[in-house]
Protein backbone atom coordinates (compact mmCIF):
# COMPACT_ATOMS: atom_id res chain seq x y z
CA UNK A 1 0.00 0.00 0.00
CA UNK A 2 1.35 3.42 -1.14
CA UNK A 3 -0.77 5.20 1.66
CA UNK A 4 1.04 8.77 2.76
CA UNK A 5 -1.42 9.76 4.80
CA UNK A 6 -4.91 7.99 5.07
CA UNK A 7 -5.56 6.06 8.11
CA UNK A 8 -7.74 3.28 9.44
CA UNK A 9 -7.78 1.38 6.36
CA UNK A 10 -7.52 -2.41 5.88
CA UNK A 11 -6.58 -4.47 2.77
CA UNK A 12 -6.41 -7.55 2.37
CA UNK A 13 -5.14 -9.85 -0.90
CA UNK A 14 -2.75 -8.80 -3.84
CA UNK A 15 -2.93 -5.45 -4.98
CA UNK A 16 -5.99 -3.96 -2.76
CA UNK A 17 -6.03 -0.72 -1.91
CA UNK A 18 -1.93 -0.58 -3.59
CA UNK A 19 -2.59 2.95 -4.79
CA UNK A 20 -4.30 5.02 -1.46
CA UNK A 21 -2.68 7.73 -0.61
CA UNK A 22 -5.01 10.10 1.23
CA UNK A 23 -8.18 8.01 1.63
CA UNK A 24 -9.21 6.94 5.26
CA UNK A 25 -11.56 4.41 6.42
CA UNK A 26 -11.41 2.34 3.57
CA UNK A 27 -11.84 -1.89 3.58
CA UNK A 28 -10.80 -3.89 0.92
CA UNK A 29 -11.23 -7.55 1.01
CA UNK A 30 -9.96 -9.68 -2.51
CA UNK A 31 -6.92 -9.27 -5.69
CA UNK A 32 -6.96 -6.07 -6.69
CA UNK A 33 -10.13 -4.64 -4.74
CA UNK A 34 -9.87 -0.39 -4.63
CA UNK A 35 -6.87 -0.87 -6.26
CA UNK A 36 -6.76 2.63 -8.05
CA UNK A 37 -8.36 4.74 -4.72
CA UNK A 38 -6.23 7.35 -4.08
CA UNK A 39 -8.45 10.09 -1.90
CA UNK A 40 -11.77 8.13 -1.83
CA UNK A 41 -12.60 7.60 2.00
CA UNK A 42 -15.65 5.13 3.68
CA UNK A 43 -15.66 2.25 0.83
CA UNK A 44 -16.16 -1.20 1.29
CA UNK A 45 -15.33 -3.42 -1.56
CA UNK A 46 -15.27 -7.05 -0.99
CA UNK A 47 -14.41 -9.44 -3.89
CA UNK A 48 -11.70 -9.46 -6.43
CA UNK A 49 -11.57 -6.28 -8.96
CA UNK A 50 -14.46 -4.28 -7.12
CA UNK A 51 -14.63 -0.79 -6.89
CA UNK A 52 -10.66 -1.52 -8.73
CA UNK A 53 -10.89 1.86 -10.74
CA UNK A 54 -12.21 4.34 -7.78
CA UNK A 55 -10.27 7.55 -7.07
CA UNK A 56 -11.96 9.70 -5.21
CA UNK A 57 -15.31 8.06 -4.78
CA UNK A 58 -16.87 7.95 -1.30
CA UNK A 59 -18.94 6.05 0.92
CA UNK A 60 -19.59 3.15 -2.02
CA UNK A 61 -20.48 -0.58 -0.72
CA UNK A 62 -19.35 -2.95 -3.54
CA UNK A 63 -19.35 -7.17 -2.72
CA UNK A 64 -18.88 -9.07 -5.26
CA UNK A 65 -15.77 -9.70 -7.89
CA UNK A 66 -16.23 -6.64 -10.82
CA UNK A 67 -19.26 -5.49 -8.44
CA UNK A 68 -18.97 -0.89 -9.16
CA UNK A 69 -15.79 -2.14 -11.16
CA UNK A 70 -15.02 1.23 -13.37
CA UNK A 71 -16.31 3.51 -10.85
CA UNK A 72 -13.74 6.38 -10.56
CA UNK A 73 -15.60 9.20 -8.53
CA UNK A 74 -18.98 7.82 -8.13
CA UNK A 75 -20.29 8.39 -4.05
CA UNK A 76 -22.86 6.52 -2.44
CA UNK A 77 -23.68 3.54 -4.94
CA UNK A 78 -23.88 -0.08 -3.55
CA UNK A 79 -24.19 -3.23 -5.76
CA UNK A 80 -24.14 -6.66 -5.12
CA UNK A 81 -23.72 -9.66 -7.29
CA UNK A 82 -20.49 -10.34 -9.58
CA UNK A 83 -20.58 -7.25 -12.01
CA UNK A 84 -23.20 -4.98 -10.33
CA UNK A 85 -23.17 -1.60 -11.08
CA UNK A 86 -19.84 -2.56 -13.40
CA UNK A 87 -19.49 0.67 -15.71
CA UNK A 88 -20.66 2.96 -13.28
CA UNK A 89 -18.25 5.84 -13.72
CA UNK A 90 -19.82 8.71 -11.80
CA UNK A 91 -23.25 7.98 -11.26
CA UNK A 92 -24.22 8.51 -7.16
CA UNK A 93 -26.61 7.12 -4.96
CA UNK A 94 -27.26 3.78 -7.18
CA UNK A 95 -28.10 0.53 -5.84
CA UNK A 96 -27.99 -2.90 -7.94
CA UNK A 97 -28.66 -6.47 -6.94
CA UNK A 98 -27.49 -9.22 -9.12
CA UNK A 99 -25.07 -10.76 -10.88
CA UNK A 100 -24.01 -9.91 -14.93
CA UNK A 101 -23.20 -13.17 -16.73
CA UNK A 102 -21.13 -12.39 -19.25
CA UNK A 103 -21.48 -8.65 -20.89
CA UNK A 104 -25.24 -8.88 -20.57
CA UNK A 105 -26.38 -5.72 -19.50
CA UNK A 106 -28.57 -6.84 -16.27
CA UNK A 107 -28.33 -5.58 -12.40
CA UNK A 108 -27.52 -1.94 -14.01
CA UNK A 109 -23.87 -3.26 -14.93
CA UNK A 110 -23.75 -0.51 -17.85
CA UNK A 111 -25.29 2.30 -16.28
CA UNK A 112 -22.67 4.98 -16.44
CA UNK A 113 -23.53 7.96 -14.87
CA UNK A 114 -27.46 7.68 -13.59
CA UNK A 115 -28.28 8.85 -10.79
CA UNK A 116 -30.55 7.83 -7.22
CA UNK A 117 -31.68 4.59 -9.76
CA UNK A 118 -32.23 1.08 -8.40
CA UNK A 119 -32.22 -2.57 -10.02
CA UNK A 120 -32.97 -5.94 -8.68
CA UNK A 121 -32.18 -8.86 -11.03
CA UNK A 122 -33.59 -12.03 -9.98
Amino acid sequence: MLNSTGANNTATGVGALVHNGTGSHNTANGAFALFANTMGSFNTATGDNALFSNTIGTENTAYGTSAIGANTEGSFNTAIGVGALNMNTTGASNTALGKVPGLVSRAMAMSVSGHWSSALLA
